[in-house]
C-alpha cells in the first residue's frame, strides 16, 4: 500500500500482481516462482529490489528518464 501511495492516481498503471491469496486477482502460483518473500518485490531488468523504494531509485533502477531531464538534455546539447 505504502509503496501505491507514492505513484498517486499514477498506481493503476503499475504492472502489479497480487500474492496474498485473498486478493482480488490474486496470483500466489506467479509469486512462488518468483521467489518473492516480500512486499513489495520489484523484477526490473533482471534486478531483485525489495520493499519500499523512492521514486527516483525505482527510475534509476528502470533507466526512467522523465520528460522534463529529456528535455533538459536536448538543450543542454
Amino acid at each position: 500500500m505504502e509503496q501505491k501511495a507514492r505513484f498517486g492516481p499514477a498506481a493503476a498503471l503499475l504492472p502489479y500482481v497480487e500474492c496474498d491469496p485473498r486478493g482480488r486477482g490474486a496470483a500466489p502460483a506467479r509469486c512462488e516462482t518468483a521467489a518473492v518473500r516480500r512486499y513489495p518485490t520489484w523484477l526490473i531488468a533482471g534486478q531483485r529490489h525489495e520493499g519500499v523504494l523512492t521514486l527516483d531509485e525505482l527510475a534509476r533502477a528502470s533507466g526512467f528518464a522523465s520528460r522534463d531531464a529529456t528535455r533538459s538534455r536536448e538543450i543542454l546539447r
